[in-house]
């Protein structure tokens, strides 16, 4: 659910014309990684992102954007093993 949210929130807002993802298998974390080449966010320290946050929240994991103007946007996922995607 939270790879299909973010990739709606491409669709809708990003105006991108690709995305790319990744899912990182670490020891003690997985990392869910996806980049778009869209606008970008304006504040990404602002953007509320809720669907994903309550899910991430959920998962006990957090979520970090990065994210430049005109340069597109980053959403990492940061799972701890032990819980379910």
């Amino acid at each position: 659910m939270i790879l299909r949210e973010a990739i709606n929130n491409i669709i809708k807002h990003a105006h991108a014309t690709k995305v790319e993802g990744n899912l990182i298998n670490k020891q003690e974390k997985i990392i869910l990684c996806v980049s778009d080449n869209g606008q970008g966010m304006r504040q990404p320290e602002t953007v509320r992102l809720n669907s994903i946050e309550q899910r991430v929240a959920y998962l006990k994991g957090t979520l970090v954007i990065h994210s430049s103007k005109q340069q597109g946007t980053t959403i990492e996922v940061h799972i701890p093993r032990g819980e379910q995607l």
